[in-house]
């Protein structure tokens, strides 16, 4: 088939590069080959020429089994998490590898690492070892990662006495039992940060925090927690004379802590005197500033409003009910004695009776609207109206013809209401007019 004749699809790389290289095994699982490596590569924007690569991200890939990778002499940092991986193997040839990820594998057996002798960070989590076996010859390792795996016992764990560069050491989630781990821990010189979590041996060992910390004597993060030199203190003198000389060294700090802030306080004192002692040498004594008396005065209130009670001065003795009565006075709204209603340019003229504006009075005759019949009460014999009576008014109102509260019941304004007015004084005008009509029908 010529070139001209294939089926480009708009997009979509040319068809030689769309080629998988994936091959699988009798069983499966798929192989390492150079061409998948390479197409692995490839698709991460990684170097097509093995040896450029620092980095190689084989996890999750479904691999058996490590090979193919002699070409890879440049890798610093390997991936292969994830895979059915069972026997550490084929990384001879990767004599730069510092950090190597083989956790969520098949592994048993730590094995065939003597020629990473540049090898930093090791981590074998979620596989099935049993033990801890080859790793002396690994003098630079630093970091070793176990968790969830199946070590039990103290024979287990021994080999950790010989690896002296391991400073965090994980082994958490596992099946450690036996509280004798300690004296192994205890031979290792440079471990730092230990994590023991979930692992039976916490709850067998007494006073498992204080005893870990006195006799690992340069741990400083135990679990999922940081060993202050305040705590280690504190642990060395529980080791020496138990809980009491752990109160006695805590209160000792407190007080140490106590003198240091003091110390600093008057440090910074001493610096304050000297800077004014400096300041009156230069530029002499300073004068107390002078307020004006409103200044002063507005000084003074706002000194009172904040004064404590009992510190406030005392005031006449006067019954407090008649000073609220005084402040209510004061500040009431004042009440309307008549009403100006405008209607077509006539005015109306109400004045109601000496009654008390209160709630439980208007209660007595409510309203939907203001243009409803009220409903009579008691009030009715207490609110006469008289109309045409002269009203002293200062408002620059003009003099209106002035008619009858029928009138102008009978002819509202536009909207529907008779004028202006509020509720009471409506309900007053009606409340009279309803009276007019009871005396015409008697």
């Amino acid at each position: 088939m010529l070139l001209a004749d294939r089926t480009v699809t708009a997009g979509a790389r040319p068809w030689p590069s769309r080629r998988d290289a994936k091959e699988l095994d009798g069983q499966g699982n798929t192989r390492m080959t150079a061409k998948y490596i390479q197409q692995l590569c490839r698709e991460q924007k990684l170097y097509q020429t093995p040896e450029l690569n620092d980095k190689l991200y084989l996890h999750f890939k479904g691999f058996a089994k490590i090979e193919n990778l002699e070409a890879y002499t440049g890798v610093k940092a390997l991936w292969l998490e994830g895979n059915g991986i069972s026997t550490i193997e084929g990384l001879s040839a990767l004599t730069e590898l510092r950090c190597l990820y083989l956790a969520q594998n098949c592994i048993e057996t730590i094995e065939n690492l003597d020629e990473l002798i540049h090898l930093d960070t090791l981590s074998l989590n979620n596989n099935l070892l049993k033990k801890i076996d080859n790793l002396a010859s690994l003098k630079n390792l630093t970091t070793l990662q176990l968790t969830h795996n199946f070590l039990k016992s103290k024979e287990d764990i021994s080999h950790l006495a010989e690896c002296e560069s391991i400073t965090v050491l994980d082994l958490s989630h596992n099946k450690i039992e036996d509280p004798e781990i300690v004296e192994i821990f205890e031979l290792m010189p440079n471990l730092a940060v230990l994590n023991l979590m979930s692992n039976p041996v916490t709850s067998k060992i007494p006073n498992y925090r204080r005893t870990l910390i006195s006799r690992i004597r340069t741990l400083t993060y135990l679990d999922d927690r940081p060993v202050f030199d305040k705590e280690r203190l504190a642990v060395e003198a529980w080791a020496r004379g138990g809980i009491e000389a752990e109160r006695e060294e805590r209160q000792r700090q407190k007080d140490e802590e106590k003198k240091e802030h003091e110390r600093s306080f008057e440090a910074l004192r001493k610096l304050q005197d000297d800077a004014r002692a400096r300041r009156r040498e230069r530029y002499g004594e300073e004068e107390e500033p002078v307020f004006s008396p409103e200044v002063e005065k507005l000084r003074d209130e706002m000194l009172d409003k904040i004064k404590e009670p009992e510190e406030r001065p005392k005031e006449a003795d006067e019954p407090t009910l008649t000073k609220c009565a005084e402040i209510g006075e004061r500040n009431a709204a004042p009440i309307r004695s008549f009403t100006e209603l405008s209607t077509s340019g006539k005015r109306i003229v109400i004045e109601e009776a000496d009654v008390e504006d209160n709630d439980s009075q208007n209660d007595q005759f409510q309203f939907r609207t203001p243009w409803a019949k009220p409903t009579v009460g008691p009030l009715i014999e207490e609110l006469p109206v008289r109309h045409g009576d002269d009203v002293d008014d200062d408002d620059a109102i003009p003099e209106l013809e002035e008619i009858s509260v029928d009138w102008a019941a009978a002819n509202p304004t536009t909207t529907g209401f008779p004028g202006w007015a509020s509720t009471r004084e409506i309900a007053a005008a009606k409340v009279n007019s309803y009276l007019e009509e009871v005396d015409d029908t008697e």
